[in-house]
């Protein structure tokens, strides 16, 4: 059931929520040595028709287990027995290495990761992500291209190493930023940082010189699109993407948004078609206020290096 709004694109049911769900405690965190950590796109899959040349994954599965994301459904077989999505991980010990002696990829552009988040609660012990750039950053790969994306203030701790590789090549940093609501994250990815402390992290990468997106995808409900649109057009981003729920099968058979998020956005009494009015709204105010914005695809598509 489609919904009225108000002027600003705010649903008037929207606050206040209910609780939110209880998250269950059980977790497994594995190290292995074997899997596929760089892989090429071959110009097919999301990432291949925006332009990338390689996906990179450091991990399979992800400890932020956010209730909406697409790659659980590839990684069920992949699960300890007993342990659902969010609740384990398996990390890939030899990224680095893998990535120091790969080929040059100087003039090759990198996604990572299109299925777990580089930058998960495990990395900051496990330190893999942070092996992978000291090894793009030797010279036999300078020239790459990198698009690191998370929703982690984690990236933070690596500036140095995001801006040597920039220095003869391009990294952009995208900061996943699904809503402005606290309330609203608590429902659909309550393990994941706060926006606040994700929008802070944005903010002292791009002081430092480190480029920098941000992907509104999905788009969950928001509480106030025009000063959401303010606060991100104040962080001197090179681009925002925005992107509301997708209810369409995916080639594989499965919906990109998994059917837990959709049950969580119909709990609230709202509807994807609720998600794209504010999604117009947002989108209008950013580009009024002179932002670079992007949607679906094309707002991944392989970035230019930003001129500020």
């Amino acid at each position: 059931m489609s919904t009225e709004t108000h002027p600003n694109g705010t649903p008037p049911h929207l606050m206040p929520l209910p609780a939110a769900p209880p998250r269950s405690a059980a977790s497994g965190t594995r190290v292995v040595t074997r899997g596929a950590v760089i892989v090429p796109t071959q110009g097919k899959g999301f990432t291949g028709k925006c332009g990338f040349d390689y996906n990179l994954n450091p991990a399979i599965g992800c400890r932020f287990g956010c209730s909406y994301c697409y790659a659980a459904n590839f990684t069920q077989d992949k699960a300890p027995e007993g342990l659902a999505w969010g609740q384990w991980t398996t990390l890939k010990a030899q990224s680095g290495a893998a990535i120091s002696q790969h080929a040059p990829l100087g003039g090759k552009s990198i996604y990572m990761s299109t299925a777990t988040d580089p930058y998960q609660p495990a990395e900051k012990e496990a330190r893999i992500t942070r092996g992978i750039l000291e090894a793009l950053a030797l010279p036999k790969h300078q020239g790459v291209t990198l698009v690191v994306q998370t929703r982690s203030p984690l990236v933070v701790r690596d500036t140095e190493l995001l801006l040597d590789i920039h220095r003869h090549g391009l990294v952009q940093v995208n900061m996943s930023v699904t809503t402005d609501s606290e309330g609203v994250r608590k429902h659909f990815e309550p393990t994941c940082p706060p926006i606040e402390t994700r929008l802070q992290a944005v903010a002292q990468l791009v002081a430092a010189g480190v480029q920098c997106a941000v992907t509104v995808t999905p788009m969950l409900p928001l509480e106030d699109p025009l000063a959401f649109a303010a606060r991100l057009a104040g962080l001197h981003l090179n681009s925002v993407v925005i992107q509301p729920f997708h209810e369409v099968q995916t080639q594989m058979g499965v919906r990109s948004t998994r059917s837990e998020a959709l049950d969580t956005l119909a709990a609230m009494k709202l509807t994807p078609e609720d998600i794209k009015v504010q999604a117009r709204v947002l989108w209008k105010e950013l580009r009024r206020l002179g932002m670079n914005v992007g949607a679906n695809q094309e707002g991944f598509n392989v970035p230019e290096r930003q001129v500020r």
